[in-house]
């Protein structure tokens, strides 16, 4: 299992092409089922030609160091998919939600969440209020 803090800014590495095409900036989150659609690379060499899209379902492996990918075929522009960007216009965001009890306490606000290695949010870490 996985931290979405703990992907953000790794190195996306073609194994067929031996390279870095770029680094992890965001998550996108179906939000239907609450599982990651999909991973926002940049590459700072191109940064001009904007964001790609890396789905979660060509991803190899993510490791400590960086994110395997087959090849960079795997990856498309942005601007060309209509579904994550509908997904990051509907700005679901995890992080920074306060999490109340059944009686209407509140208990925290949630820092991170973990996810499966098929992209399934399993869940949210919470970190205290101080009171």
């Amino acid at each position: 299992m996985k931290r979405k803090n703990d992907i953000l800014g790794l190195k996306v590495i073609s194994i067929a092409e031996g390279c870095s095409v770029g680094i992890i900036k965001e998550v996108v989150i179906d939000p239907r089922e609450y599982f990651i659609k999909a991973l926002l690379v940049s590459n700072e060499k191109k940064w001009f030609y904007g964001a790609e899209v890396l789905p979660f379902e060509n991803i190899v492996s993510i490791g400590e160091f960086g994110i395997m990918i087959n090849t960079t075929t795997c990856l498309a522009p942005l601007h060309a998919d209509n579904e994550i960007i509908s997904m990051l216009n509907t700005d679901i965001n995890l992080i920074g939600v306060s999490v109340l009890s059944k009686n209407g306490m509140l208990l925290g606000t949630t820092i991170d969440y973990i996810f499966n290695d098929k992209g399934k949010i399993i869940y949210c870490e919470i970190e205290k209020n101080a009171t």
